[in-house]
């Protein structure tokens, strides 16, 4: 789901629009994909990897994700501004 009035405020072109489409469909598609495999997508503070757990505290970590520093970690909380768009802590 894109949220429009997020892509106003930055006053993105229809195609720079698209390509968000494209990004946000393409890392859905793939996390489900993982799922499906029992892996996490684990997003930590500037570094990103693939996860499994093994029943223990700690799930084992199978590959460091390329591109790592766009990955941040966080709870994930959101909460939408006074004028609409929706932030992220």
């Amino acid at each position: 789901m894109i949220y429009k009035n997020a892509c106003e405020y930055f006053e993105m072109t229809d195609e720079e629009i698209a390509e968000v489409k494209k990004i946000a469909a393409g890392l859905s598609r793939l996390g489900k994909k993982a799922e499906k495999m029992g892996l996490k997508i684990f997003g930590g503070s500037g570094s990103g990897t693939l996860r499994k757990d093994d029943g223990t505290n700690s799930p084992v970590i199978l590959a460091d994700l390329s591109g790592a520093s766009v990955w941040d970690g966080g709870d994930g909380a959101e909460m939408e501004d006074e004028n609409g768009i929706l932030r992220g802590e």
